[in-house]
């Protein structure tokens, strides 16, 4: 793990701005009513969230998106604006937004300036995907939706979009918050071949004679959300001692968020199988093995994934899971970059203010290797 500090007038800049992040933040989650037991407003949501970018071509920094549905599902594309002209093969980035699976679009200001910074600096392409959102839609609906990219990625339908010159061999996965537990659970299903149903894809694609390989070639996971049912439990002194300096994303939205995501219903069960045993994580007997839900389940659920990078917050109520999932990565030996934030708050990526540098050299290196330099 190695952790980042800035020098002092960049810090207070940061802390400045995560300030007045937490206001915002808490406003927003009263209006809104997320937390346990509060109503749920979905059109207060679009009315803070709503503000969106449309597609179209960014000459300042060379970047053009289209919007397109994949299986229905809206889809923002990016990619640099020379790409016609470029003949050597490029990467191609997919990036789920995060947002407790609740909230969040890839066409929100925030999500659409990091896809932009994203494709413009690393010189690859974009592909930031909608996902059905809870509680209108709990798992697995969110899973099914997110593995969209891949099966169209994989399609010759694609090219329409992104041309051959993005090569789908050099296919990288990155997600924040909740999004990066699905970064993370579609990551497993591509490298075992595997559909978002959990059945082989080679009867979806590969017998239609209109596939193309799609290869996993890195893994950008920034704060993921890892164990969802365990923000369920009323007390976890582990989760109380993390939320007490995490001021964007409290305990109850965590709760709320959780309660949201996974079935209705279920809740009391997996409640009662987390307090008899702790390690045995699931929300009932078949979903216990549900390694969509249970990604820290089997220590083979982590091996032979590409190297991973997992940026992690010093004052994130998701630390202890963030750290857990690093360490089970070690042990099965995935090679990993760790990136701590000592001072940072959940969600910081997309904070005015944080520094952003070493970050995207850090993701540049993993996808491009080291002899290609920003």
């Amino acid at each position: 793990m190695r952790e980042v500090s800035h020098p002092f007038h960049k810090a207070l800049l940061a802390r400045t701005s995560t300030a007045l992040m937490s206001l915002l933040c808490k406003r927003f989650y009263q209006e809104a009513g997320l937390s346990p037991g509060k109503e749920f407003c979905r059109k207060t949501v679009n009315k803070y969230m709503g503000r969106s970018t449309p597609a179209g071509i960014d000459s300042k920094k060379g970047i053009v998106s289209t919007d397109v549905l994949i299986n229905n599902v809206p889809t923002r594309v990016y990619k640099p604006t020379d790409s016609e002209e470029h003949r050597m093969e490029r990467s191609i980035l997919i990036n789920y937004h995060g947002g407790g699976y609740c909230i969040g679009s890839p066409f929100s200001h925030q999500t659409d300036m990091l896809s932009k910074l994203l494709a413009s600096t690393l010189n690859v392409a974009v592909v930031s995907p909608s996902y059905s959102l809870a509680p209108e839609k709990a798992f697995p609906a969110a899973v099914e939706d997110a593995f969209n990219p891949v099966s169209w990625l994989s399609s010759k339908e694609s090219l329409r979009t992104l041309d051959s010159s993005f090569s789908r061999q050099r296919v990288s996965i990155m997600g924040d918050s909740a999004g990066g537990n699905l970064a993370l659970v579609i990551g497993t299903l591509i490298r075992d071949d595997l559909a978002a149903d959990l059945k082989p894809r080679n009867d979806l694609y590969q017998a239609k004679n209109n596939s193309l390989d799609v290869r996993l070639s890195s893994l950008l996971l920034f704060y993921p959300l890892v164990e969802p049912e365990m923000h369920l439990l009323d007390e976890n002194e582990e989760l109380d001692e993390a939320s007490t300096e995490s001021k964007i994303l409290p305990r109850n939205v965590m709760k709320f968020f959780a309660s949201s995501y996974l079935p209705a219903g279920e809740h009391d069960n997996m409640i009662a199988l987390l307090q008899c045993n702790p390690i045995c994580i699931g929300i009932r007997d078949d979903a216990r093995r549900d390694r969509r839900v249970n990604i820290l389940g089997s220590s083979l659920l982590l091996e032979d994934l590409p190297p991973t990078l997992i940026v992690t917050a010093g004052k994130d109520i998701l630390l202890p899971e963030n750290l857990k999932l690093a360490s089970r990565l070690k042990q099965s030996r995935v090679v990993l970059h760790h990136l701590h934030y000592p001072d940072y708050q959940h969600g910081w990526i997309s904070f005015v203010g944080h520094e952003k540098e070493e970050l995207l050299e850090e993701i540049n290196l993993l996808i491009h290797g080291t002899n290609h330099r920003l």
